[in-house]
């Protein structure tokens, strides 16, 4: 079995820009920069063959955590576009009911005589909506 050394790779940390993000890579250990040219004689071996079932078995667990992490990635991303809008939800109510108590609140002010206007009636009616809206959303 013969074996080439990469030159190409550094042992240390180096940064790789990709689409405007800084991926930071390191060689996990010494076979990584080593290149290995198998011949059939060097496959025969006990020991390059569990070398590489050792290989393998790493990156298929790292292949299932991995997955994991996708998986809860995709729900996590479903959670966020609920949540994202309910807040929506909520943000309509907070407005319809500060809105209209407002409004409610400038009308009924505003009437010169309470007990005869009709515009105290309407500000008093868009009062009572904002106060349902407020109670509504806090359901």
């Amino acid at each position: 079995m013969t074996y080439t050394i990469d030159t190409t790779k550094a042992p240390q940390q180096t940064k790789e820009k990709k689409a405007g993000a800084s991926i930071s890579t390191k060689a996990d250990s010494a076979y990584d920069l080593i290149s290995p040219v198998l011949t059939e004689k060097a496959l025969k071996n006990i020991d390059v063959v569990r070398m590489i079932i050792n290989e393998r078995h790493k990156l298929l667990a790292e292949n299932t955590e991995l997955k994991e992490y996708r998986d809860n990635f995709f729900s996590a991303e479903r959670e966020k576009v609920v949540l994202v809008e309910k807040l929506k939800t909520f943000n309509a109510f907070d407005v319809l009911s500060i809105g209209t108590i407002t409004v409610g609140s400038l009308l009924a002010g505003s009437s010169l005589n309470p007990m005869n206007g009709t515009l105290f009636s309407i500000g008093f009616l868009f009062i009572i909506v904002g106060v349902v809206a407020k109670v509504v959303k806090a359901k």
